[in-house]
Formats: structure tokens, C-alpha cells, sequence
């Protein structure tokens, strides 16, 4: 013990003063020498080597443990990819440590804390990748060889906000490899049929499902949609990922297990019933999920009609419907189309209609039924307004009906039903089967439709009509707009209200601003049935708004990057200016790792 330096000895001391509780391990095991470092004695010798506890015994610390050694990824650069500003000024405020295998140790007091925690963990699910030491653990630290304090005091830890302590975890959840499935039990009540859970699974609305629970969106990142949990505001709690169908939760703020993977039926099971699946299987029942096996009829029973909501449908030689607006609107079916005030929607509109009116198409977005009766219903624009920007008029066969202020009274009490029937009566008048609604916001604001039941009703009514042989196309505005030098990447998500609604149509599309030039648009799709997927993010439609007549004029196809101005916009841009990942992480400080996962995945 005669070799040990003066300033480990005196290091030892001051941890001890300061009134942490510390004892001697022996390396590399990291086991204590005592008997039991919970209760020390005081005859406690210091043998090189010292650990802290962590909880109460040291006043509330708690140690948050990147163990790089299991893991070829870049953990720390990801983990402040991940958190951004936020986490960069918590960050700052931390006791940082080196480790002997290479990790790093943030150290930090907190009001509440909790026990050992495995954060985030391999793919196997075996090896640990981050995890806490809190209430009942401990952690080695200087003057033990091999660790080094590169930030802050040990003698000085620090108290962070429940908030901060919440960011710090939560982030380092968004690392893990494992996620195990929740899914609902197995039933004998459905052993035959599609049972309610594993339809509702398949093609339950999840972002309508979080929506209506008040989890907020706040971006989409590759296949992931990131979502913040009810009343916490800008940071990532949880992902939904389309096209695992699967919800990742992050925190432990919410009725869900953290670092578990729930299916849209679990999902429902949790915020809808508190976890009970029975009653989430009856609930998603009565909605029409799920289907039983009919029993086969006996000959000494008669075979009792089944009424059901669906019917059976046999397999039949269809023609794929003629495209009216390229892909993007087919004959017979109801497209959805929305952008932010000043997009050029409603130009957008009249030139669709006037191309159908007249039998012609808009260059990039083939036409391919005769010219026939269009009907507007517009309730944008004044008459004098839309005098103005069309001086010449529309196609005589081309019909613009606005809303009628002597009919005012007749929205007194009146349903969503006797607009949409008004809707038809119109078109029937001029015999035309193609109407375009300009807008739905101001359509729902006749009858007072506020909630998300009451307008996924409208666009059901509005379905009906593909029944009867119309063609429909909807239009809205995005859910908010965006501040001047904006531009940013078009999602479903951008869509004002409810997302529910585009899963009542058969297509979605967008208009989006444009980085390059005032007068530039660009054209998105975001679904489409009965076509392959065209003028998605890798191929847009460039326009460009021109006058006498007003109109877009296509220009061609580009990839969305170009018209959006962000930090994953200047990536891609530099890719295609012949820059190496490694230049481009090096300039945006990030690991070429996480460089190459952006430039694969694109816009």
C-alpha cells in the first residue's frame, strides 16, 4: 500500500468527506473487498481502486453506463444524433467519465430515480449496450486505473429535472436492438376466422388511434414516425413504424413497457381498455374488425342467413379504371389533395377540371376519358375573385356551383347527409360524374364538424358516392403553415386534422413550395391503389406556376431534396456534388455511419 500515489489517497479522502459512499473494489472484476459495501466498516483500507454507490447512499445519484465494448456502432455520436440541442445542453451540466473498456459513464443526481436498468441492449437481447446504475448499484470510477474524468467533479455531481433525466434515458432507448413483442393472448373464442385483433393489426389506423389519445407527430425519419407522449411537448417518446406495423415505446411516462414492440391491436388493447384484450376483442368487433368462419349448412338444418356488414365477393375480369390526373385520380375513384394556403391547389383544381371538360391532358399526368360535365363546388374564392384570375372563362361543359347565402337557413339543424345529397343533386343536374370539392374544411364547417368521428363519416358519405358512378376529388389544407424560407418534406402527416381520412380515399396527393424559386411547386404522391406508386420523394413532379392562362406547367421530375432546405436536404445535395460520406460527416459532425443510413434511405 506504500506505493499507492499521494493524490489517489488524497482523491479516496475527498469522496469520502464530501459524503459519498465509496469502497475499494479489486479489478478487473470490479467486486467489492468488503463484506458487504452497503454497510462499511470503518476500519475500510484503500487499496487503488474505488467505487461509488449510487441511489441514496450517495444522495441520489445515478450513473447512465454506454458500454461500447458490446457494440461496433458509434454509440455516443448516435446518441447525440438522436437528441439534438436538448441533450447537448443537458450534456454540458453532467460528471463524465471514461471507462477501462472504452465506455463512458454520465453521472448526475436526480429527485427520483430508479433501480439497475438495462436501457438498451443487442440484437439478441444479450449483451448490454447502455444501461443505469441507480437505487442498489454502484460504479467504479478515478482513481482506479483506467477511468478519467473528462467533465465535471466527482465531489460536485450535479441535480438534473425529472424532464432532463427523462430526455437523458429516453434518448438512449431510441439505441436499442430488442424489441420484444406485445401481442394479445391466445383465445379459443377465435381459433377459426380473422380474429378482431390480428384484422384490426392489419389495418387499424394507429396514427388516428395516438392522435385521438393526444400523443403529438412530430416528424418521419425513414419508415419511422416519431411521436411525443401527452403532455410533453417536442421530443421523441415513441415510433410507429408503417411498415412493421409494430409501435416502439421509449419511455416510462406512459402505460407502456419501455423498449417493447407493440402491435396495432395491443396498441388499441392499452389506450382503449387498460390492457385488457377481451374487452378490446369485443370493442374492435363491434367496429367490423374481424371475421368468423361460416359454418358449413347440414342437411338436417336449414342454412340461416348471415347478414354482415361485408360481403363476399367472387373473382371476376376487371379493367383497371382510366387515369382522370395521371396515377393520381382514376375514374371511379375519390383522390385526396391537400397543401398549405398559396400552394396553388385550387389552380391545380381548375386546370384538372378543365383538362377532363375538354378531353385533354396536362402534361405528366395522362387524361384518358373523353372530355365530359366537371363540376366544381367552390367555396374558396368570390365571383369576382375567380372572374379575375380565369377572364376567359371556363369550358362550357365545365360547372363551378358556390355556396347559395339565401340557402343559409337550410344548414340550420341540417346533417352531414343532406350536404352530401345537395353535392349530388348538383352534379346530376349538369349529368355530370366528376366533381371536385374545393375545400373539405369549409364542407365540414356547414354542418359543425368538429370531431374526428363526425368528418371520417363525411368521407365515408363521400365514398358512397363511387357507388353510384362519380368520380371525386377532395381537397384540404395542410395542418398548419409554414414560416417564410421554409420548406420542408411532404407526409400524410402534413394533412390538417385527422390522417383517418385518407384511408376512405383511393388516392393522396400533394402540392408542396419549393426552395428553388417562388413560382416553383412541386408534386407528391402519397398513395395510390390502382397504379404503381408515381411522383414519390425519389421523383417528384416539378411545375411551375405560369399566367394567361394560370396554370402549372410541369417541368419534369426531380428527387424531393432538391425542393426542401434541411439539414438531411445540404447531405444529399453535397452526395451529388461528388463529396465523400466521410467530408459530409465530417461537416455536420456526425458519424459516417449515421451519414451512409441518410444517404441510402434519402428523402
Amino acid at each position: 500500500m506504500e506505493d499507492l500515489r499521494n493524490k489517489d489517497r488524497k482523491k479516496w479522502d475527498e469522496y469520502k468527506s464530501s459524503g459519498l459512499h465509496v469502497f475499494p473494489v479489486s479489478m478487473p472484476d470490479k467486486r467489492p473487498t468488503v463484506k458487504s459495501w452497503k454497510a462499511l466498516p470503518d476500519n475500510i483500507i484503500f487499496n487503488g481502486s474505488a467505487a461509488i454507490a449510487c441511489g441514496e447512499l450517495s444522495g441520489n445519484i445515478e450513473v447512465l453506463d454506454f458500454d461500447t465494448k458490446n457494440t461496433t456502432r458509434d454509440l455516443l455520436t448516435e446518441y447525440f444524433d438522436e437528441g439534438g440541442d436538448v441533450l447537448n445542453t443537458i450534456y454540458k451540466k453532467l460528471v463524465v467519465q471514461t471507462t477501462i473498456s472504452g465506455g463512458f459513464h454520465f453521472i448526475y443526481r436526480c429527485e427520483v430515480i430508479e433501480g439497475n436498468q438495462k436501457i438498451a441492449v443487442s440484437s439478441d437481447g444479450k449483451k448490454a449496450l447502455i444501461e443505469t446504475r441507480g437505487e442498489g448499484g454502484y460504479f467504479v470510477t478515478a482513481p482506479t486505473e483506467g477511468y478519467k474524468i473528462i467533465q465535471g467533479d466527482i465531489i460536485n455531481i450535479p441535480y438534473i429535472t425529472q424532464e432532463e433525466r427523462e430526455i437523458l434515458i429516453t434518448t438512449a432507448r431510441r439505441l436499442n436492438e430488442y424489441f420484444p413483442k406485445v401481442n394479445p393472448p391466445k383465445n379459443k373464442v377465435y381459433t377459426d376466422g380473422l380474429t378482431p385483433w390480428d384484422d384490426f393489426d392489419q389495418r387499424g389506423d394507429v396514427p388516428a388511434l395516438l392522435q385521438a389519445h393526444d400523443w403529438q407527430f412530430i416528424k418521419s425519419v425513414g419508415d419511422n414516425d416519431h411521436y411525443c407522449r401527452p403532455g410533453k411537448k417536442g421530443a421523441t417518446s415513441a415510433t410507429w413504424n408503417e411498415s412493421l406495423r409494430l409501435f416502439y415505446c421509449f419511455t416510462s411516462s406512459t402505460v407502456f413497457e419501455p423498449s417493447k414492440a407493440y402491435a396495432p391491436s395491443a396498441l388499441y388493447s392499452y389506450l382503449e381498455c387498460n390492457g385488457d384484450f377481451s374487452e378490446a376483442a369485443r370493442k374492435l368487433r363491434a367496429l367490423g374488425y374481424g371475421a368468423m368462419v361460416e359454418e358449413k349448412p347440414t342437411t338436417k338444418a336449414k342454412c340461416v342467413e348471415i347478414k354482415n356488414l361485408f360481403r363476399l365477393t367472387k373473382p371476376t375480369s376487371m379493367e383497371r379504371p382510366k387515369k382522370l390526373f395521371g396515377p393520381l385520380w382514376a375514374e371511379g375513384e375519390n383522390a385526396f389533395f391537400f397543401a398549405e394556403d398559396g400552394a396553388g391547389k385550387s389552380i391545380l383544381a381548375v386546370q384538372i377540371g378543365c383538362a377532363i371538360a375538354t378531353g385533354q391532358s396536362i402534361q405528366g399526368f395522362q387524361n384518358e376519358v373523353p372530355k365530359q360535365p366537371v363540376t366544381l363546388f367552390d367555396t374558396e374564392l368570390s365571383d369576382y375573385q375567380f372572374n379575375t384570375r380565369y377572364p376567359e372563362g371556363l369550358p362550357e361543359n365545365f360547372k363551378r356551383f358556390t355556396f347559395n347565402e339565401d340557402a343559409q337557413k337550410l344548414l340550420i339543424d341540417s346533417t352531414v347527409e343532406f350536404v352530401v345529397d345537395q353535392i349530388e343533386n348538383a352534379a346530376n343536374h349538369i349529368g355530370s360524374k366528376i366533381i371536385i370539392l374545393d375545400n373539405l374544411s369549409a364542407l365540414a364547417s356547414m354542418v359543425d364538424l368538429v370531431t374526428t368521428k363526425e368528418a371520417v363519416k363525411l368521407m365515408g358519405l363521400l365514398n358512397e358516392l363511387k357507388k353510384k358512378g362519380f368520380s371525386v376529388l377532395i381537397i384540404d389544407h395542410s395542418r398548419k403553415p409554414l414560416k417564410e424560407g421554409d420548406f420542408k418534406v411532404i407526409s400524410k402527416h402534413d394533412l390538417q386534422g385527422s390522417k383517418m381520412k385518407t384511408n376512405l380515399v383511393d388516392s393522396v396527393f400533394s402540392i408542396g413550395k419549393s426552395a428553388q424559386g417562388d413560382a416553383i411547386r412541386y408534386i407528391k404522391g402519397l398513395k395510390i391503389r390502382s397504379f404503381e406508386m408515381a411522383y414519390t420523394k425519389g421523383s417528384v413532379a416539378t411545375v411551375e406556376i405560369k399566367v394567361n392562362p394560370l396554370r402549372l406547367e410541369f417541368l419534369g421530375v426531380d428527387p424531393e431534396w432538391q425542393h426542401v432546405k434541411d439539414r438531411t436536404s445540404e447531405m444529399m445535395k453535397m452526395a451529388a456534388e461528388g463529396k465523400t460520406q466521410a467530408e459530409i460527416a465530417q461537416t455536420f459532425n456526425v458519424s459516417q455511419q449515421a451519414i451512409s443510413k441518410i444517404l441510402n434511405t434519402g428523402l
